[in-house]
């Protein structure tokens, strides 16, 4: 099947399309449709043989097993037949009190008098003899035997069995020596005669005895059969010419003494119609022997009267002895069939379905018939709707789709052969095109108009991009400065204050100095005169108190130039060193005590273990100090009082640091914003807008550690710094002031 395609008149494109191909994937994809629906069509079919194969099988096997509980009743019925005569004769031979001696056998052979010799009675009327039987004897006292006469008790058995169940052939009567045989229902000594070809009773019984080769009473003799079981005999052909027939024998025993045998005969044709099938299912059934003899089959032919045929006959592929290797009632596979076992208790066959997959597939391709016609049908026209769709519908599209597309190619605007009710879209579609042409041609015009503007736009942004860049230069530069003069105004602030705290140790003790040389020079005075001894002793407690006064007081103007100098040095170099971080907040708080006292700020300090620190003492105190002053100048100044918290504790490998206060608080608008460089609410009052952002910098930048903040108006401010307890290695810069940047991406506000 084939797609039809659209032919122009113009030259072929370089490469194909994306209408091209689209007609070439449609084509693919409708032949892979009409495959489909052709293999949904097969897939179904396929899915209802194996649907209809299996109810086959289950139909075969069921019938199987109906033909299998009938065959196995029959042949429960022979086997209660033969026992109940066992057992009425054991019983009278047990009790002889109980048999009627002479009685029956007398009145026969009276009544049979005339008989041929070797059957007394012959000559019986057919009606009685079809009561009693047949009996056939070597000599004329067998005739008068006691067994015959405990025999002959069974004989309402033999009528009774043969009346209710007319399958049987024969019951029958051996003695073990051979001497005489019951035959019933009776039989003509001229018609046996000529059907073993003999003409003396001799001859005869010895073929009678014999039965086909099977010899019954040897059979089940004590020599073969010591445990006294009924025992099935092979087929063999039947004496009195009824055709081939099996046997169910069983020993007759006078205490411990055996003393004949009891028997009774189903011919095959019998149990091959037990298994006729009614033709409407599958498969085909056998009973066969171990040695391969088959008892009876489904299949009978018609010559199995006269031979006894092999199962290697019919099925030579499936051997005897895998049939006989195999469990009862499981279900079994060939290359070539399906077959199942059934198991005949009580006798030496087993029962056989054989399903051929040839009769198999023949009965299911009968049954599919309707369906497979009617499946035809439904994808016969379901293709047709396909190829309907396709000729009226997609591929009327695809050509518009490919027409669409080369239309921008093609310097002509031609419409293809197409359907009538699809020309209105090729048409719109040529209008469009031409409109977009005459758009194309204005929009050019337009273009060479603008692309001298353009130029002109990009000469006047160039030229203020360079002023621009220029500007930025300068705030840089502007900013840079700004960063240094917060530095030295802190440090300055720093240097009053310890100036401040300065005046009072060095004031004191100028003042001693003072007092203590005036006293000295009116001392030297008086050792003009003599001296008396309390006033050496006043001049010596003088001097020694006074010399006390004066060191106290140079010790801690001492004390307080050792920090200064610490903290300028650290906040002027960045020098690294290992520190205690306890130190750095003691030297802090003396720094800032005259700043503290005039605020009346109050701070708490608490350090949690020994906090020892590898970093920048200088950084950390110029943040703890412009967090002091920021709480003092912006917290404190509408209270005019305060206090500051700081706590500080090592977690694992960092140092955490807290500074609240309970001053003013920071507005929730504001606290996204208090980092940023310039930002001040102190604007015109002083407030450069660095110093927090100076903090941020160093905490993430030169310490390498995170600040957030909290804070709640009215309520106070609480700044959280982490900081590792080895800071990272900082790259070293020619200047030796530390240069601040601008802060990184994200300020943490909780």
């Amino acid at each position: 099947m084939t797609v039809n395609t659209l032919q122009t008149n113009d030259a072929p494109l370089e490469r194909s399309s994306d209408s091209e191909r689209l007609i070439k994937d449609y084509g693919g994809l409708f032949i892979g449709g009409i495959m489909l629906l052709t293999a949904v069509g097969v897939g179904f079919g396929l899915l209802q043989a194996k649907q209809i194969s299996t109810r086959l099988v289950q139909q075969a096997t069921g019938q199987a097993e109906l033909l299998f509980n009938g065959l196995s009743e029959q042949l429960d019925i022979a086997q209660r037949h033969v026992d109940g005569m066992r057992f009425v004769m054991e019983n009278v031979l047990a009790h002889p009190e109980l048999a009627d001696f002479g009685a029956i056998s007398s009145t026969l052979n009276r009544i049979g008098q005339g008989s041929p010799e070797g059957a007394p009675w012959d000559s019986v009327p057919k009606d009685l003899r079809g009561r009693t039987g047949t009996l056939f004897t070597r000599n004329a006292e067998a005739a008068r035997s006691p067994e015959l006469e405990r025999m002959l008790s069974v004989l309402p058995l033999m009528w009774n069995a043969h009346q209710q169940h007319p399958d049987f052939q024969w019951s029958y009567y051996y003695d073990d020596k051979e001497e005489f045989s019951l035959l019933f229902p009776g039989l003509d000594y001229s018609v046996l005669a000529d059907a073993t070809g003999k003409t003396n009773m001799n001859d005869v019984l010895d073929v009678v005895y014999a039965a086909g080769g099977t010899y019954p009473v040897d059979l089940v003799s004590p020599g073969k059969n010591p445990e006294r079981d009924h025992i099935w005999t092979p087929p063999y052909p039947d004496a009195a010419a009824a055709g081939l027939m099996i046997s169910l024998v069983a020993p007759v025993y006078d205490g411990n003494s055996f003393v004949g045998a009891f028997g009774a005969d189903l011919t095959l044709s019998v149990l091959n119609d037990l298994l006729a099938l009614d033709g409407s299912g599958v498969g085909k059934i056998w009973v066969v022997a171990r040695d391969g003899q088959v008892i009876a089959t489904s299949e009978a032919t018609g010559d199995m009267g006269q031979r006894i045929p092999q199962f290697s006959e019919f099925i030579p592929q499936l051997p005897i002895e895998t049939v006989y290797a195999t469990t009862p009632g499981d279900r079994q596979t060939t290359h070539d069939g399906i077959w199942k076992t059934f198991d005949l208790k009580g006798t030496p066959w087993k029962m056989l379905l054989y399903i051929p997959d040839a009769d198999l597939n023949g009965a299911v391709f009968d049954v599919m018939k309707p369906y497979l016609a009617m499946t035809s049908l439904c994808v016969l026209s379901l293709i047709g709707l396909v190829l309907l769709q396709h000729r009226r519908f997609t591929l009327p599209a695809l050509l518009l789709a490919r027409h669409v597309e080369t239309l921008p190619q093609n310097a002509r605007i031609d419409t293809p052969q197409v359907p009538s009710h699809w020309r209105g879209l090729f048409g719109r579609a040529n209008t469009t095109e031409k409109e977009r042409r005459e758009a194309i041609a204005k929009l050019q015009d337009l273009n060479a108009d603008l692309e001298s503007l353009v130029a002109e736009r990009t000469h006047e942004l160039t030229e203020a991009n360079g002023q621009l860049s220029h500007t930025i230069d300068e705030l840089k530069a502007t900013q840079g400065q700004l960063v240094k003069a917060e530095k030295l105004a802190s440090l300055g602030s720093l240097v009053a204050g310890i100036a401040h705290e300065l005046n009072t140790p060095i004031g004191n003790a100028v003042m001693v100095a003072s007092t203590l040389a005036d006293r000295n020079k009116a001392f030297r005075e008086a050792m003009d005169q003599p001296l008396r001894k309390s006033d050496l002793d006043e001049f010596v407690d003088l001097m020694d108190n006074g010399s006390a006064v004066v060191l106290r007081n140079l010790a801690r103007a001492e004390e307080l130039v050792t920090s200064f100098k610490q903290i300028a040095v650290d906040q002027t170099s960045y020098n690294r060193r290992t520190f205690q971080i306890s130190e750095v907040l003691r030297e802090i708080n003396i720094a800032l005590g005259p700043s503290l006292e005039k605020a009346n700020a109050v701070i708490e300090t608490r350090v949690e273990g020994d906090v020892e620190m590898d970093s920048y003492p200088g950084p950390v105190g110029q943040v703890l100090l412009n967090l002091y002053n920021n709480a003092i100048i912006h917290g404190f100044e509408a209270k005019g009082s305060g206090n500051i918290k700081v706590h500080a504790v090592q977690i694992g490998t960092t140092v955490k640091i807290t500074v609240s206060d309970d001053g003013a608080g920071i507005p929730e608008e504001n606290l996204n914003k208090i980092f940023d460089p310039f930002f001040t609410t102190r604007l015109g009052k002083g407030g450069s807008g660095l110093g927090l952002h100076i903090l941020f910098n160093l905490v993430t930048d030169l310490l390498g550690g995170d600040i957030s903040v909290e804070s709640q108006v009215g309520k106070g401010t609480k700044f959280v710094i982490t900081l590792p307890v080895v800071s990272p290695q900082r790259a070293k810069s020619k200047d030796s002031d530390a240069e601040t940047r601008p802060p990184e991406s994200g300020v943490r506000v909780h």
